[in-house]
Protein backbone atom coordinates (compact mmCIF):
# COMPACT_ATOMS: atom_id res chain seq x y z
CA UNK A 1 0.00 0.00 0.00
CA UNK A 2 1.21 3.33 -1.00
CA UNK A 3 1.82 6.16 1.85
CA UNK A 4 0.55 9.12 1.52
CA UNK A 5 2.76 12.10 1.69
CA UNK A 6 1.79 15.58 1.51
CA UNK A 7 3.97 18.52 -0.28
CA UNK A 8 6.04 20.72 2.37
CA UNK A 9 5.49 24.01 2.57
CA UNK A 10 8.75 25.55 1.94
CA UNK A 11 7.71 28.43 4.65
CA UNK A 12 6.73 26.38 7.31
CA UNK A 13 10.13 24.29 6.84
CA UNK A 14 11.78 27.77 7.21
CA UNK A 15 10.29 28.34 10.46
CA UNK A 16 11.10 25.12 11.39
CA UNK A 17 14.58 25.27 10.48
CA UNK A 18 14.96 28.94 12.51
CA UNK A 19 13.29 27.40 15.33
CA UNK A 20 15.45 24.50 15.59
CA UNK A 21 19.17 27.17 15.48
CA UNK A 22 17.27 28.86 17.97
CA UNK A 23 17.28 26.38 20.33
CA UNK A 24 20.68 25.28 19.43
CA UNK A 25 21.80 28.87 20.49
CA UNK A 26 19.72 29.00 23.60
CA UNK A 27 20.98 26.00 24.70
CA UNK A 28 24.82 27.54 24.46
CA UNK A 29 23.83 30.71 26.02
CA UNK A 30 22.50 28.61 28.68
CA UNK A 31 26.12 27.17 29.01
CA UNK A 32 27.88 30.05 29.09
CA UNK A 33 25.91 31.26 31.90
CA UNK A 34 26.87 28.44 34.11
CA UNK A 35 30.53 30.10 33.87
CA UNK A 36 31.07 33.43 35.84
CA UNK A 37 33.33 34.45 33.50
CA UNK A 38 30.98 34.33 30.56
CA UNK A 39 34.12 32.14 28.51
CA UNK A 40 34.33 28.69 27.89
CA UNK A 41 36.78 26.50 25.71
CA UNK A 42 35.43 25.28 22.43
CA UNK A 43 36.24 22.02 23.23
CA UNK A 44 33.43 21.60 25.84
CA UNK A 45 31.49 22.82 23.54
CA UNK A 46 32.53 20.36 20.87
CA UNK A 47 32.00 17.60 23.41
CA UNK A 48 28.15 18.48 23.70
CA UNK A 49 27.41 18.35 20.36
CA UNK A 50 25.31 15.42 19.97
CA UNK A 51 23.13 16.31 23.01
CA UNK A 52 22.70 19.87 21.34
CA UNK A 53 22.10 18.64 17.82
CA UNK A 54 24.86 20.73 16.05
CA UNK A 55 25.18 19.36 12.24
CA UNK A 56 29.23 20.89 12.16
CA UNK A 57 32.04 21.24 14.19
CA UNK A 58 31.67 23.56 16.89
CA UNK A 59 33.75 26.53 15.36
CA UNK A 60 32.06 26.52 12.54
CA UNK A 61 28.76 26.51 14.52
CA UNK A 62 29.95 30.20 16.25
CA UNK A 63 31.24 32.08 13.21
CA UNK A 64 27.54 31.98 11.86
CA UNK A 65 26.96 33.87 14.82
CA UNK A 66 29.42 36.46 15.22
CA UNK A 67 26.70 38.97 17.06
CA UNK A 68 26.81 36.69 19.37
CA UNK A 69 29.62 34.87 19.86
CA UNK A 70 33.32 35.38 20.00
CA UNK A 71 36.13 33.25 19.19
CA UNK A 72 39.30 34.07 20.55
CA UNK A 73 42.51 32.10 21.71
CA UNK A 74 43.54 31.75 25.80
CA UNK A 75 46.13 33.62 26.57
CA UNK A 76 47.71 31.14 28.85
CA UNK A 77 47.77 28.40 25.80
CA UNK A 78 46.65 27.55 22.25
CA UNK A 79 42.92 26.79 23.13
CA UNK A 80 40.50 28.48 21.06
CA UNK A 81 37.85 30.15 23.50
CA UNK A 82 34.53 31.89 22.72
CA UNK A 83 32.22 34.09 24.90
CA UNK A 84 29.58 36.33 24.36
CA UNK A 85 29.70 39.70 22.34
CA UNK A 86 29.28 42.67 23.66
CA UNK A 87 26.25 42.94 22.13
CA UNK A 88 24.74 39.74 23.98
CA UNK A 89 25.88 40.24 27.25
CA UNK A 90 23.89 43.03 27.35
CA UNK A 91 20.95 41.12 25.91
CA UNK A 92 21.98 38.80 28.62
CA UNK A 93 22.20 40.94 31.66
CA UNK A 94 18.53 42.81 30.76
CA UNK A 95 16.73 39.12 30.27
CA UNK A 96 18.31 38.42 33.56
CA UNK A 97 17.09 41.39 35.15
CA UNK A 98 13.48 41.02 33.42
CA UNK A 99 13.20 37.21 35.02
CA UNK A 100 14.37 38.78 38.82
CA UNK A 101 12.08 41.68 38.57
CA UNK A 102 9.44 39.55 37.25
CA UNK A 103 9.96 36.83 40.18
CA UNK A 104 7.94 38.13 42.89
CA UNK A 105 4.37 38.55 40.18
CA UNK A 106 5.59 34.60 39.42
CA UNK A 107 5.90 33.74 43.37
CA UNK A 108 2.48 35.02 43.50
CA UNK A 109 0.14 32.93 40.68
CA UNK A 110 2.21 29.68 42.30
CA UNK A 111 0.76 30.54 45.51
CA UNK A 112 -2.39 31.27 44.08
CA UNK A 113 -2.71 28.11 42.39
CA UNK A 114 -1.57 26.33 45.85
CA UNK A 115 -4.35 28.18 47.87
CA UNK A 116 -7.12 26.98 45.41
CA UNK A 117 -5.75 23.15 45.64
CA UNK A 118 -7.11 21.57 49.28
CA UNK A 119 -4.82 21.92 52.14
CA UNK A 120 -2.56 24.61 50.18
CA UNK A 121 -0.52 21.15 48.68
CA UNK A 122 -0.17 19.91 45.43
CA UNK A 123 2.42 17.62 44.27
CA UNK A 124 5.19 18.64 42.30
CA UNK A 125 4.39 16.23 39.33
CA UNK A 126 1.08 17.71 39.06
CA UNK A 127 2.63 20.91 39.29
CA UNK A 128 5.44 20.52 36.34
CA UNK A 129 1.84 20.33 33.87
CA UNK A 130 1.10 23.96 35.08
CA UNK A 131 4.15 25.88 35.00
CA UNK A 132 3.85 26.71 31.11
CA UNK A 133 0.57 28.44 31.74
CA UNK A 134 1.53 29.45 34.44
CA UNK A 135 4.76 31.28 33.25
CA UNK A 136 6.83 30.14 35.65
CA UNK A 137 10.23 29.30 34.37
CA UNK A 138 11.01 25.40 33.90
CA UNK A 139 13.80 25.36 37.10
CA UNK A 140 11.09 27.03 39.15
CA UNK A 141 11.56 24.52 41.91
CA UNK A 142 15.59 25.88 41.90
CA UNK A 143 14.71 29.40 41.63
CA UNK A 144 11.33 30.14 43.29
CA UNK A 145 11.59 28.36 46.21
CA UNK A 146 14.84 28.64 47.72
CA UNK A 147 14.41 32.63 48.05
CA UNK A 148 10.79 32.12 49.32
CA UNK A 149 10.96 29.77 52.49
CA UNK A 150 8.54 32.18 54.39
CA UNK A 151 5.12 31.29 51.49
CA UNK A 152 6.57 28.27 50.24
CA UNK A 153 7.60 24.49 51.59
CA UNK A 154 8.71 21.40 49.96
CA UNK A 155 7.73 17.93 51.44
CA UNK A 156 8.52 14.14 50.92
CA UNK A 157 5.66 13.08 53.25
CA UNK A 158 5.83 9.80 51.06
CA UNK A 159 8.11 8.25 49.28
CA UNK A 160 9.26 9.64 45.87
CA UNK A 161 5.93 12.04 46.35
CA UNK A 162 7.14 15.57 46.77
CA UNK A 163 4.50 17.96 47.81
CA UNK A 164 4.71 21.75 47.59
CA UNK A 165 2.54 23.53 50.16
CA UNK A 166 2.32 27.14 50.64
CA UNK A 167 1.90 28.78 54.03
CA UNK A 168 -1.49 30.60 53.45
CA UNK A 169 -4.38 31.41 55.82
CA UNK A 170 -7.44 29.08 55.63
Amino acid sequence: MARWSSPKDPALEAVLQRNRRWIVNNQIKRLLLRFPSRTTPVRLLQSRFKTLDLLSRATNWLRKYPSCYDLFNDGGGEEPCFGFTKQMAVLGDAEEATVTASKPAMADRLARVLMLAHGCRLQVSKLAALWGPLGLPDDYLLCLLPGRTDLFCLANPYLLQYLLQCYCSD
